[in-house]
This record gives structure tokens, C-alpha cells and sequence, in this order.
């Protein structure tokens, strides 16, 4: 029995030296994700071989996925942080452009109320003036 387990160790040892390099390359990559499936495919080993013999390799894999997801936190947070700035400034942007637009159209408002004022006081006015102008019958009273 001892025989047997000598071979054993070995090639599980072989296949721990083999899942650490195809560890390290794939987190080199970067391009793929790190999974075990991604991991029994680059090292050439069924995922039952990594579950059932290698939970060291297995916690050094969600080591490196724990700190590649606070990294790419950090990136997405960053890119939602500038995101964020720009959309500040662009509604800025448009808050100023409104406020512009709002005094310019209340500007013109005002002038027209004042216009209106002006040509009701005109209207008047002709009225007044109208009714100067027209005949007035004298009445002549009797004497008796």
C-alpha cells in the first residue's frame, strides 16, 4: 500500500504544480474571468479533481477573484465617479442656458405688459377725444 500512495502524492502534487501555473497565467490574462472551470481548462484537469483534491489552489483562486472584484470596484467606481461629474456639469450647463432663456422671455413679458398698458391708456385717450370733437346741441331755452 505504501507503493501506491508514493504515485498518488506525486502526480497530486503534479497536478497542484500544474493548477498554480494555469492560475497564474490566467490571472495574468485578465481577459477571462477567473472561474474553476476557467482554471481545469487552462491546466488540463477536470474541475471534480480540483473540488475534490486541491482546496488550497481553490481558496488561492477566490483570493484573486475577491481581489480583482475590490480592483475593478475601485476602476467602476472611479469611471461612475467621473461619469457622474460630467453629468453635473453638462446640467450646469443647462441649468445656466434655461436661466437665460427664462429672463429673456420674461423680459419680453413685461415689455408686452407694458405695451398693452400703453395702448389700453392710447385707446382711451382717442375715446376722450372722440367724444370732444363730436357735436354738442345747444338747447335754447324760451323766454317768456
Amino acid at each position: 500500500m505504501q507503493s501506491d500512495a508514493a504515485p498518488q502524492a506525486r502526480r497530486r502534487a503534479r497536478t497542484a504544480e500544474r493548477l498554480r501555473e494555469a492560475l497564474a497565467r490566467l490571472l495574468r490574462d485578465g481577459s477571462r474571468r477567473p472561474t474553476v472551470a476557467a482554471l481545469a481548462r487552462e491546466a488540463g484537469v477536470g474541475r471534480n479533481a480540483i473540488y475534490a483534491n486541491h482546496n488550497t489552489i481553490l481558496d488561492e483562486l477566490r483570493h484573486a477573484v475577491a481581489r480583482r472584484g475590490t480592483d475593478s470596484q475601485r476602476e467602476s467606481d472611479a469611471d461612475r465617479g467621473l461619469e457622474h461629474r460630467r453629468v453635473i456639469a453638462e446640467l450646469k450647463n443647462q441649468l445656466r442656458q434655461l436661466a437665460t432663456q427664462n429672463a429673456a422671455l420674461l423680459k419680453r413679458a413685461l415689455d408686452a405688459e407694458a405695451k398693452a398698458t400703453r395702448l389700453d391708456r392710447a385707446a382711451q385717450l382717442t375715446r376722450e377725444i372722440d367724444d370732444m370733437r363730436r357735436p354738442i346741441p345747444l338747447r335754447l331755452t324760451e323766454a317768456t
